[in-house]
């Protein structure tokens, strides 16, 4: 079969699915969706930024938007830049769980002294 891709529909991307469902936009519409900056909306260079280069996390990940090439043209989704806006926002884990709150270096110390007084008081 010349030119067809077989590939089993567990391991086809989200993204594919989206385009093909309807949900396909191109990187003009993809940019006009999302809300202006400083007065100027996205440029449709910076989806593509983001699709290539992607973005650094505050922990040191790099989180890449999806695209799929259709034809001669890329295009993404609402749904993938969801996923892309909500895995590169500080605080929103991807995968809905909650972040494990970080102590800081006092709060550690303190802890760790209530313990070493408790064991101390134990006789230990």
């Amino acid at each position: 079969m010349r030119g067809y891709a077989v590939t089993g529909t567990d391991t086809t991307p989200p993204v594919i699915t989206e385009i093909l469902a309807g949900d396909a936009l191109t990187l003009v519409a993809g940019a006009r969706s999302l809300p202006p900056h400083r007065g100027e909306s996205v440029a449709p260079s910076t989806l593509w930024r983001w699709y290539k280069k992607g973005v650094k996390t505050p922990d040191g990940r790099r989180v890449h938007l999806e695209m799929a090439r259709v034809g001669n043209k890329w295009c993404t989704s609402k749904a993938a830049l969801a996923r892309f806006i909500a895995s590169s926002t500080p605080g929103i884990p991807a995968d809905n769980t909650p972040e494990p709150k970080q102590r800081t270096a006092k709060q550690r110390q303190s802890a760790a002294d209530r313990a070493g007084r408790a064991l101390a008081a134990q006789g230990a």
